[in-house]
């Protein structure tokens, strides 16, 4: 039986510290699948990891984004506490959940990133023992400290050192912001839409030929029965302004689309608009 840990940190976290989880594959273990067990020592919980579910198993996910603040306040306010307190009260308790980027509005240097990536894991405390995986949006990745005059910096950095549990099988140049990961009869696959560019200070708003790569070969060789892709930014606005998401770099974005319509790709999981939209998009994009 695979074994694979997931993500979490352990509860309660009042110190907002992240533990390293490792995939754990070991054909003669008994540990059963759809199980969470705990490290302990001195009788405390140290952390606590979870079993995949069995083949047949069904589970449970959530997924949110965009949990940012404001240029006056840019950790999460008082909303993002309830859309917590929401997940902390399903029943039953999801198996894991999916932040799809912007957790703060800016920083003004990397060791501010790291900050605010704990203010962010104070702000889950409610839900630490539900594992989490993140993708990187374009505030986590710009940090738009140049709109004060300071940072320029690019924060995949911060982000890979504030989650050092997250899978490290995706492309060249995106270790640890993409990557993916199988969780029962499903097959997750995280890309980085925001890739730092140094030259214009900014995020890219594609899906690039390295990545997409990538994603065909994972696609290609799972035997997983659902397949879904999560990224921050949208493929298509649900308005007529496209400055802001993949429609950005059209080329890419259609390249992209295709190569998830050809693997038979259920859903394409996106933020970053602040909006409830559910569209479908044909091979064509239409």
């Amino acid at each position: 039986m695979e074994v694979a840990t997931m993500p979490g940190r352990c509860p309660p976290a009042a110190s907002a510290a992240a533990f390293s989880y490792q995939p754990i594959i070991d054909a003669n273990t008994s540990m059963r699948p759809g199980k969470r067990y705990p490290i302990l020592a001195a009788a405390a919980v140290l952390l606590l990891f979870a079993t995949g579910p069995a083949a047949a198993q069904s589970f449970r996910f959530v997924t949110t984004c965009d949990a940012q603040g404001s240029e006056s306040s840019p950790n999460p306010g008082a909303p993002f506490g309830y859309v917590v307190d929401h997940i902390a009260a399903l029943s039953p308790v999801p198996d894991f959940w999916i932040f799809g980027g912007d957790a703060y509005y800016s920083a003004t240097d990397s060791a501010n990133a790291v900050a605010n990536w704990d203010t962010f894991k104070m702000k889950i405390d409610p839900i630490a023992d539900i594992p989490i995986y993140l993708a990187i949006g374009n505030h986590d990745a710009n940090n738009y400290g140049h709109f004060y005059g300071s940072w320029y910096g690019d924060g995949a950095g911060p982000f890979r050192a504030s989650w050092p549990h997250l899978p490290q099988n995706g492309p060249a140049g995106y270790t640890g912001t993409a990557y993916a990961f199988r969780y029962g009869n499903s097959m997750f696959c995280v890309v980085n839409t925001n890739l730092y560019d140094a030259a214009t200070y900014g995020a890219t708003y594609k899906v690039d030929a390295t990545q997409r790569a990538w994603l065909s070969a994972v696609l290609d060789t799972t035997t997983a029965v659902h397949k879904f892709v999560i990224g921050h930014v949208e493929a298509w606005p649900p308005s007529n302004s496209g400055s802001s998401s993949l429609e950005w770099n059209p080329s890419d974005r259609d390249a992209f689309w295709q190569v998830m319509t050809g693997h038979g790709v259920e859903a394409y999981i996106c933020g970053h608009i602040h909006l409830w939209n559910d569209d479908y998009f044909a091979a064509s994009g239409y």
